[in-house]
This record gives C-alpha cells, structure tokens and sequence, in this order.
C-alpha cells in the first residue's frame, strides 16, 4: 500500500529555505565590489609609496652634489692664481641621472647646478668681498606623466 503525503508535510527543504537567484546574484556582486575596492586601494597605496620613494632618491642626488660642493676644494679665490674647483665653477652643464634603477620601472631625470656669487661684503657696502657662493641643485623627474622635483640650496665661503 502506497501512502502519498501532501506537498506540505514532505521532508525535506522547503521553498522558504533556499537562496533565490535574486539573493546569490546580490551577494556575489556586493563580494565583487568589495574585492574591486580593495584592490583600488591597495594600488593607490603602492602609487604613493612608489612616489614618495622617488622623491626621497632624488633628494640624496641633490644632497650628495650639495656635499660635493661643500667639500670641493682647495677653495681660496683670492690666492694668486685662484683657486676655484670644478664644483663651483659658474657653468655647469645639466646632467642625466638615474632617479631609480628598479627592474621594469626606471625612472631618469635632469640634474641642474647653478653656482652664482652672492656679491656679500663686510662690512655691508664699502667692505671686503667675502667670495661667497651660492649653489642651487635641482634634480628634475617624471613619473607616469607628472613632473617632479627637488631643490636644495647652498652657501659655500672660501678656506682661508
């Protein structure tokens, strides 16, 4: 004998128990958002981190050639002959530099010296000229298509 239940009492799931297709496709794209986000951020991140690397390299270029500068030396242009490095000459040709040798990202850029003499003497305007130097280092880069740069400045007074 074949007992047959009423579609009401079956065991089982029951329709009310399920996901819809309405639900899964909702939270799959929610899931795909947030992933999508994540990953947005996570790239900005490294952007940044990319950015303020090169910026820090750039300022070690132009400090090292400030340091040049202020160690060139015998400096003493009131000797006879005077005695004035290459450093501080007042023509100085722009030099390419590497900014950044990563693998598969590198970034070169322009490094300009300007030396120029600052006229200063003591006292104020009827004195000795003090031979003082003035020096500017800009290092100059472009990364993804944005200009970037470093300055430093410098004085440099002869050794006497």
């Amino acid at each position: 004998m074949l007992l047959h239940h009423p579609a009401s009492v079956r065991p089982g799931p029951s329709r009310d128990q399920a996901f819809t297709l309405v639900e899964v496709v909702t939270a799959t794209v929610l899931i795909a958002l947030m992933a999508a986000t994540v990953i947005w951020g996570l790239n900005m991140l490294h952007h940044r981190a990319t950015v303020n690397r090169l910026y820090t390299q750039a300022q070690t270029i132009c400090q090292n050639r400030i340091d040049q500068i202020l160690t060139a030396g015998p400096f003493n242009p009131s000797s006879t002959p005077a005695a004035i490095p290459d450093e501080l000459q007042t023509v100085q040709a722009p030099l390419t530099v590497a900014v950044s040798t990563a693998p598969g990202n590198p970034v070169s850029g322009t490094m300009t010296t300007t030396i120029t003499d600052t006229t200063l003497k003591y006292p104020d305007t009827t004195g000795t000229l003090l031979n003082i130097k003035q020096a500017k280092v800009v290092v100059a880069y472009n990364f993804r298509g944005r200009p970037y740069s470093v300055e430093m400045n410098t004085l440099r007074a002869p050794d006497q």
